[in-house]
Formats: C-alpha cells, structure tokens, sequence
C-alpha cells in the first residue's frame, strides 16, 4: 500500500477539526490506515499535540481525557437537569397564566351579563318614571277639577244662600 497524504500537521487538524484533539497521540498511533509514525515530521509536533511515546503516560492521558469527558457530561446533566426543571416551571406558571386568563374571561362575560341588566333596569326605571310622571299629571288635574268642582259648588251654595235671604 502506498503513502497516505496524511501528515502528522494533517492528521492534527483533521482531528481538531472532527473534534478529536483530546485524545492522546504517539509516533506509534496509526488512527487511518496508511498513516505511519513516518509521516510524523517532528517529534515537537507530537508533543504540542499532548503525544507521547509512552503507552503508560498515553493510558493515563487518556484515562484523564474520559474524566474530562464524564465531568463534562455531568456537567451538561446538571444543566439539562436545571433547564428541566425551569421548564416545569414556567409550565406551571403558563398554565397558572392560563387559568387566570380563562378566569378574567370568565369574569368578563359576568360584566358583560350584569352591564346588560344594568340596561335593562335603567330602562324599567324610566319606563316607571315615565308612568309616575303621568300619574302626578294626572293627580294635578284630578286635584283642578276636585278645586273647579269646590268652586261651583261653592259659588252654588253662596248663589242660593244669598237669593234666599233676599226671598226671607
């Protein structure tokens, strides 16, 4: 099999760029096949990229890298944990905020009820008003004619009284 294309430099930011730069890397690692220690240019440059030479210390590197990694998603289970939770929360206030809307709807409809009662009261009692109005007018002609009739009656009695004394 021929030569990769793959440098060590190319190898790196493959990696950097898949995400991978946690990872432990040797001259003796070989992550793509046609990849050999060979193609690493400089020792420098396995060190920068956290190498090393040792399997031991490429364990323990590595056995760091999954802490790191654990940490991490612990980390984002506590977070997630919290985003949960916030969310049942505002869950709860959005149906709290439901219910109070339906609530103040409800409301509303009963004003509205009430407003057209109101009306419909407004409306009698102008209608009685009315009604007591041409009762008083008519109790104030009833009183005239009571008066006119007292009058004549009056004027009646003072008519006879007088032509009968002159008669005496």
């Amino acid at each position: 099999m021929g030569r990769s294309h793959f440098t060590f430099r190319g190898l790196r930011s493959l990696m950097q760029l898949k995400g991978l730069c946690g990872f432990a890397i040797s001259r003796y690692t070989c992550l793509f096949r046609g990849v050999r220690s060979s193609d690493a240019d400089e020792y420098n440059d396995i060190a920068a990229f956290q190498g090393c030479d040792d399997p031991k210390a490429a364990n323990a590197a590595g056995e760091q890298h999954q802490r790191e990694i654990d940490e991490q998603r612990r980390e984002n289970d506590d977070k997630q944990h919290k985003i949960d939770e916030q969310r049942r929360e505002n869950d709860g206030k959005q149906r709290k905020i439901e219910k109070q809307e339906y609530d103040i709807g409800w409301q509303q409809h009963e004003i509205v009820e009430l407003q057209r009662m109101v009306v419909d009261q407004h409306g009698e009692i102008i209608d009685q008003q009315r009604e007591i109005a041409d009762l008083q007018q008519e109790v104030r002609r009833l009183r005239q004619q009571k008066r006119y009739r007292q009058q004549e009656q009056w004027d009646e009695d003072w008519y006879e009284h007088r032509h009968s004394r002159r008669r005496r």
